[in-house]
């Protein structure tokens, strides 16, 4: 599944390169006014030198290379910066994805951030730097942009004629959803009815600038305190302008347990994932007693959280819910995907 890299997980990969470790030598290509007096050739570019770690995929490396911009004495030669800078291009660049010798660069929408990038010569000083840049690279041919997976998007803002084999030529082409688990994110904008021991470590990224919290409640697989008598909300909350603002997508209902009359079981979201387009939600109750495993129930919606239906009911064992999906093999913060489990007899939920 294709790998949605957003700003956190760039920023990830930038700390970790940060260590001591191998590297490695990427050409980096810049617009040039060297003998090119006043921009007469818009696609002139030079290419540079950089140092970047080993473990860094190339075409991620020269890009923030890109980003980073040439040194004081390369601008007094002559080398300009590109549009984006190291605050604003990892904000800027979704994703890039190789795939049978052609980068496919994905952007968010920076039509309003760079208008002039579709003028004739503002194109030119625009992709000529990324292409120049990513076809050093050996496993890089050719290059197709994207704006928000759309390349009917970007190549109409550039007034040029979309490339078929983008696949997305068609401006009414449907996008695939794809979501990402993203560890130790720091806390969001979350509504007050969410206490502070709720806020989740975790969150799920979608490549629609959506995003994902898993608020859990307690019980005796989450210990988490809070205050007395009170009745915490659990379920999955949904933002649509990146952690902003949140609405509750999924809410948990407690069911009766018939194993003890008046009394409530106890469910929390475990998991989201999505398939063709469906969104699809895990939650389990404690009957582990404290080790984790339990009842899992899940749960699909094909009409973006409007409606609900019961999708199948499972055993949940941790160890084997999760699988380890390393998109960087650099450090603890790995994602995790959501893989299958063994199907339940029984439904109690």
């Amino acid at each position: 599944m294709k790998k949605i890299i957003l700003v956190f997980i760039i920023g990830i990969a930038l700390t970790a390169c940060l260590k001591n470790t191998p590297t490695r030598e990427v050409t980096v290509h810049f617009s040039s006014e060297r003998d090119n007096e006043n921009f007469q050739d818009c696609g002139k570019t030079e290419g540079v030198y950089r140092e970047v770690p080993a473990e860094l995929p190339g075409e991620f490396a020269a890009m923030l290379e890109l980003f980073d911009g040439p040194t004081r004495s390369e601008q007094q030669g002559g080398l300009q910066p590109f549009w984006f800078d190291t605050e604003t291009g990892p904000g800027a660049l979704r994703d890039i994805k190789v795939d049978d010798g052609i980068a496919f660069v994905d952007w968010r929408d920076i039509r309003r951030a760079i208008p002039n990038a579709s003028t004739s010569c503002g194109s030119q000083s625009f992709l000529v730097p990324v292409e120049n840049s990513l076809t050093q690279l050996n496993n890089i041919e050719r290059v197709i942009h994207t704006i928000d997976g759309s390349a009917a998007t970007f190549y109409e803002w550039m007034q040029m004629e979309c490339p078929k084999e983008s696949g997305t030529c068609d401006a009414n082409s449907e996008r695939i959803l794809e979501l990402t688990y993203l560890q130790n994110a720091p806390p969001k904008n979350y509504p007050d009815y969410i206490y502070k021991n709720q806020y989740p470590t975790t969150l799920v990224v979608g490549n629609d600038d959506s995003m994902y919290a898993m608020i859990r409640q307690p019980n005796l697989n989450w210990n988490i305190e809070v205050p007395r008598n009170a009745t915490p909300w659990a379920g999955i909350l949904r933002s649509t302008d990146l952690g902003k603002t949140w609405h509750k997508f999924f809410t948990v209902k407690n069911p009766d347990d018939p194993a003890q009359p008046g009394q409530k079981m106890k469910f929390n979201p475990v998991g989201i994932f999505t398939a063709d387009n469906a969104i699809f939600v895990d939650i389990a109750d404690d009957r582990g007693a404290g080790s984790g495993e339990g009842n899992l129930v899940r749960f699909v919606t094909e009409d973006d959280g409007a409606t609900w239906e019961r999708a199948g009911c499972f055993y949940l064992i941790p160890e084997n819910y999760f699988q380890l999906n390393i998109e960087f093999e650099l450090n603890s913060d790995v994602l995790k995907t959501p893989h299958a489990i063994s199907q339940s007899t029984s439904c109690i939920y």
